[in-house]
C-alpha cells in the first residue's frame, strides 16, 4: 500500500478541526502511518517523524516535492546582503514559487 492508496482511502474524511489547519487532514494522516510504521509509540515521536520529514515540503506551498518536479535552491538571506550558502541558509522550493519570490522583490 503506497501513498496514493491511502490518499484514496481516507482522503474524502471530513476535517473536524475548527482551527489550526495548518496542515491538510490526509497529510497529518499519511505522517501518522508512517511514523507509526517507524514506530514511533506516542504523539510526540509522530510529531518528530513529522518535523523531521518537513524538508520534503516546499516551504511555500506546502506541497510534496518530488525529484521529477523542477526544484530551485533559495537562499534565505540573500547572497548580496551577506546571506552564506550553508544549510541553514538554503531552502528546496518549486522552482515556479522560487520565480515569483524574485519577481516580488
Amino acid at each position: 500500500m503506497g501513498p496514493n492508496s491511502i490518499i484514496n482511502h481516507f482522503g474524502n474524511l471530513t476535517d473536524p478541526r475548527e482551527d489550526n489547519k495548518r496542515h491538510n487532514l490526509i497529510d497529518i494522516i499519511v505522517i501518522t502511518i508512517c511514523a507509526v510504521i517507524w514506530s514511533a509509540d506516542k504523539w510526540e515521536n509522530i510529531e518528530a517523524y513529522g518535523t523531521a520529514k518537513e524538508k520534503w515540503l516546499c516551504p511555500i506551498c506546502k506541497q510534496r516535492l518530488y525529484r521529477e518536479d523542477e526544484l530551485d535552491i533559495h537562499h534565505l538571506r540573500m547572497k548580496i546582503k551577506g546571506g552564506k550558502d550553508t544549510l541553514n541558509n538554503l531552502v528546496l522550493l518549486h522552482g515556479t514559487f522560487h520565480r515569483q519570490l524574485h519577481a516580488s522583490k
